[in-house]
């Protein structure tokens, strides 16, 4: 499974927005191909001009101990 097939679904929360357009979060678990999953943030961004969505990055979060 890709990272779109796992991220996509999710809902996603409004975080915030500039010149260039709106950013969007989604978190969420990303199993990877030996079956460990990861939980992740990822962002999203809706540009103003071309109203395309296009993701921004990718962050892990951090462990809890």
């Amino acid at each position: 499974m890709t990272c779109e097939t796992q991220i996509l679904p999710l809902d996603a929360v409004a975080a915030g927005e500039n010149k260039f357009g709106r950013y969007f979060e989604a978190r969420g678990l990303l199993r990877g191909p030996n079956g460990v999953a990861l939980r992740v943030r990822t962002i999203w961004i809706t540009e103003h001009l071309s109203g395309s969505t296009k993701f921004v990055t990718l962050i892990p979060e951090k462990r809890r101990t």
